[in-house]
């Protein structure tokens, strides 16, 4: 991972902080994307890159103010474990900021209305579940709304290994390019390596 941070930055020098044009040419192995620069090729990890795009999008969203919901047309309601409703005073708020409508349903059961709408792709209760989860193991001290957008864009983000279509691709690419730092995902690692011509 260092050297490719090392090579990452010497092309891309941090004072920028923006990508050069890039021309896509395909997805390598369901996990990369192959682009081409002026300067020679880019493999960009799907994973981490669409992983950095989600992270700032919602926390994005949340900082105006304006979480941007898909309602639901069918309400999914969630039955909470003892430690879930533990946490539940904070997750509330938090995942409003988000997007995310949510109601106390009496007992432990929560009614999901509407999730980011970055995120219609995903089951509402396994989204409920990973952001909870989130708040439960955390150690680091953040605030509620970055863990549970790190929880959410980490498991809601395209995998290895799952197959995109090419305007997916350039999207992705497109919103990468767009990102505030197009360079790691939120774990550390580079979203791209550099080879040279």
């Amino acid at each position: 991972a260092a050297a490719g941070v090392a090579e990452t930055a010497a092309l891309y020098p941090q004072r920028t902080g923006r990508l050069p044009p890039m021309r896509l040419l395909a997805q390598m192995l369901g996990t990369y994307l192959l682009a081409e620069t002026t300067d020679g090729l880019v493999l960009i990890d799907q994973h981490a890159a669409h992983e950095r795009v989600l992270y700032e999008r919602l926390l994005r969203d949340a900082a105006a103010g304006r979480g941007t919901a898909q309602s639901l047309v069918v309400p999914v309601p969630v039955d909470l474990t003892a430690d879930e409703l533990g946490v539940l005073d904070e997750f509330l708020p938090a995942s409003a900021a988000l997007g995310f409508a949510l109601e106390p349903f009496g007992g432990s059961t929560l009614l999901v209305r509407a999730i980011p709408a970055a995120l219609v792709r995903q089951a509402p209760e396994g989204l409920i579940r990973r952001a909870l989860a989130a708040l439960i193991d955390s150690r680091d001290g953040d605030e509620a709304v970055r863990r549970l957008a790190i929880a959410t864009a980490c498991h809601t983000a395209v995998r290895a290994g799952d197959p995109m279509t090419h305007p997916e691709m350039e999207g992705l690419l497109r919103d990468l390019a767009a990102a505030e730092d197009p360079f790691t995902c939120f774990h550390g690692r580079p979203t791209m390596v550099w080879v040279s011509r």
